[in-house]
């Protein structure tokens, strides 16, 4: 009897090789950082060990090559997905100039040496050109974990992967037809292009409209949302096969299609990246090192040193571009660094031109190993130098925080109705400074101190159930807490006190009537004993499905305390959601905004329309749809920006946005504001007085059109 069974290899037991594989990612990067390896590479490496040119415990067969295919089309949806768009808009011509010039050194020289040096025919030449030209963001996760996906290199060197890899992905399909099928080129060519329009449309059109009624009318349940954006995800890489390019095209494209939908701090985000980084993408770099032979360059001299011209082309090509570009476009010399570090690998479409050209007969065993191999160094490579320069970056960028944040944010938000608490809460979330390491505070104020604790765990239930689906960092930074007392306002404002709040958050009913919601209890107490920051926010789209917000400022708003703020909550949501903006103000305003930007290096998709009076502000271009929202600045009375004319602009767009997202902004003001203690009985207060001459004129106005419209 045979206790132990014998043992046949490779495996072929699914569950010895996925146990396999998972031992290999839990603990490669573990040991290999001993060692100072990156876990990228230290995946690669584990890939040659096990695979069938190492010691062939798993066989390269179709289910490693279905999780390596994945893994493959998950980097370049993680890679437009965390496309900054906003970054992207105002770093295109960057993009593109790298890109050419990239293209240009690396391609032209890749293709004279190997067809005159290494006597390659010119249709081998010219794929040896184009793989050549292209690069992988293979160090993407990297510069994940030290939260620089949303920097202006990265978004540089995704916007030259967009631009390079296109125009490779584009030559390859030619060239590939040319070889396969030459006296069929020019009808091949007509039906890639006819195929395309109908592809640019789904990706543009249906895929956009079609996530935006999911998010809006389905309710997420578990993993609902999830499983939707996998289905977009493999959807769009699939027509993009089918329209003739490569699936990795298709995949980075429906990354780009949802990037609105899907903010970059939610647990949608979060989930889309944990199922990546933990199980699809390791088995891509396992599978890329299954491929390779080391063994290649055993087999001559014109092997290795074909292998070795490539790379130094490479490099030559790489740090050419980089410093042209970063000295032409004025970017510090670290940056230039860093740009060389996550730009330097190569991996998804190299491989894929590659293993094309094997498969079809252009390029021999030989090369294809040499170009993995090629692989393997480069992404050696760019792991260190982005690891090495992507912690000095981002050690300077906190340095740079530090200097420029002057105040430290700590939010409230006041739940009078528990059915907005998560709207409140995401608000919350969006405007937040992304550098506040302060939780939070959910406040529940109560009359009766009998029902306070029913209040209470009823709006912690709430909150523990909801956000989580908001953000899952989200969850370790909110405090519920609650308070009795007989006069709510009060109960906030020592709340405010307590715990040295710098913004509250507050919630109306679209059902509201105007005078209630400037002249509520609440609010117009909150006005008059507190100084700080106060938002109040009416939710009727998701945030994640708008689109454009337009913000309504009044004249003398930059002579406000709180101005700046303000300014910086509103950037913090158009960055966090990929909004764009449209700022209505007066000159003076609109010459502090831009300075702002230009000194604190804001690149948001913004434009401003210049008003010079009052009444344009009811003939601005704003158009009530879902993914539009309206802001509007409001100031206190007695405050230098307020004016009792633009409180009825206000209260008229009230009125007409009763089915959208609104919002009020109140800046924050001096101190001595707050300490005066005449804030109920005011002698000096004119508002009053303001607004009887504004009704007033308003009833004449109201008469003599009358009058007009009788005489005609």
């Amino acid at each position: 009897m045979q206790f132990i069974p014998e043992v046949h290899l490779p495996f072929s037991n699914p569950v010895v090789i996925f146990a396999i594989v998972l031992f290999i990612i839990l603990f490669s990067p573990i040991i290999l950082k001993r060692f100072k390896i990156p876990g990228i590479v230290g995946m690669i490496i584990s890939g040659i060990i096990i695979g069938p040119k190492g010691l062939n415990l798993i066989a390269l067969d179709n289910s490693i090559i279905l999780l390596g295919t994945i893994g493959l089309l998950y980097i370049m949806f993680l890679a437009g997905l965390e496309l900054n768009l906003n970054e992207f808009k105002t770093t295109k011509y960057k993009s593109l100039f790298f890109a050419i010039v990239l293209f240009s050194i690396s391609g032209s020289l890749s293709a004279l040496v190997s067809h005159y040096i290494f006597n390659l025919s010119w249709i081998s030449s010219m794929f040896i050109s184009i793989l050549a030209s292209t690069f992988t963001l293979l160090s993407y996760p990297i510069a994940s974990r030290l939260g620089l996906t949303r920097h202006r290199v990265m978004t540089l060197a995704i916007g030259a992967i967009v631009f390079a890899d296109i125009a490779a992905l584009l030559l390859l399909s030619v060239l590939e037809q040319a070889y396969v099928a030459p006296d069929y080129l020019i009808s091949s060519l007509l039906k890639l292009g006819f195929l395309s329009i109908f592809f640019l449309a789904f990706v543009i059109y249906a895929v956009p409209a079609f996530a935006k009624w999911f998010f809006k009318n389905i309710e997420e349940v578990g993993t609902w949302q999830f499983i939707f954006v996998l289905f977009i995800l493999f959807t769009t890489a699939f027509l993009s096969e089918l329209a003739g390019y490569e699936p990795i095209i298709g995949a980075f494209a429906a990354g780009i299609a949802l990037n609105k939908f899907i903010p970059h701090t939610s647990t949608l985000m979060d989930r889309v990246n944990f199922v990546g980084n933990s199980l699809f993408i390791p088995f891509f770099l396992i599978q890329v090192g299954m491929i390779i032979d080391v063994r290649v360059f055993t087999k001559g001299y014109n092997v290795l040193s074909f292998g070795l011209v490539l790379f130094v082309i490479w490099a030559i090509a790489i740090i050419t571009t980089s410093y042209l570009t970063t000295k032409i476009f004025k970017f510090p010399k670290l940056e230039m660094k860093f740009l060389i570090g996550i730009s330097f690998s190569k991996a998804a479409a190299t491989l894929a031109i590659a293993v094309i050209g094997h498969k079809i007969g252009v390029l021999d065993e030989s090369i294809l190993n040499v170009v993995i191999i090629l692989i393997l160094l480069t992404a050696l490579i760019s792991s260190f130098l982005t690891e090495r320069f992507g912690r000095q970056l981002v050690t300077q960028d906190e340095a740079k925080v530090k200097l420029t944040n002057e105040f430290e944010q700590k939010l409230l938000v006041n739940v009078a109705n528990p059915e907005n608490i998560s709207k409140l809460i995401e608000f919350g979330a969006r405007i937040r400074d992304t550098h506040s390491n302060h939780p939070i505070y959910i406040l529940t104020v109560s009359q009766d101190e009998a029902e306070l604790q029913n209040k209470m765990n009823h709006c912690q239930k709430i909150v523990y159930d909801t956000v989580p689906n908001i953000s899952s960092d989200l969850s370790r930074k909110v405090i519920v807490t609650s308070r009795a007392s007989l006069n709510v306002t009060d109960g906030i404002i020592k709340t405010i006190k307590e715990n040295l709040i710098t913004d509250v958050i507050l919630g109306f009913s679209p059902n509201t009537t105007v005078d209630s919601r400037f002249f509520g209890t609440i609010l117009q107490n909150l006005l008059e004993d507190t100084n700080k920051s106060i938002y109040v926010f009416r939710s009727i789209v998701p945030l994640n499905l708008i689109s454009e917000l337009f913000v309504i400022i009044p004249k003398h708003s930059e002579y406000e305390i709180g101005f700046t703020k303000i300014l910086t909550s509103i950037v913090n949501l158009s960055t966090n959601l990929n909004y764009k903006v449209h700022f209505y103000a007066f000159q003076n305003t609109i010459l502090f905004i831009q300075k702002q930007f230009r000194v604190n290096q804001i690149n948001i998709d913004y434009k401003i329309t210049h008003i010079k009076n009052d009444e344009e502000f009811n003939q601005i271009n704003y158009q009530i749809k879902d993914e539009n929202m309206l802001i509007c600045l409001f100031s206190r009375p007695r405050a230098i920006s307020y004016e009792i004319t633009y409180r009825n602009i206000v209260e008229n767009y009230l009125d007409k946005t009763q089915n959208s997202n609104f919002a009020l902004f109140y800046p924050e003001q001096t101190e001595t504001y707050e300490e005066q203690d005449i804030t109920h009985y005011d002698i000096l207060d004119t508002s009053a007085i303001q607004e009887n001459i504004v009704n007033y004129n308003s009833v004449k106005n109201w008469l003599v059109n009358l009058i007009k419209k009788s005489n005609q």
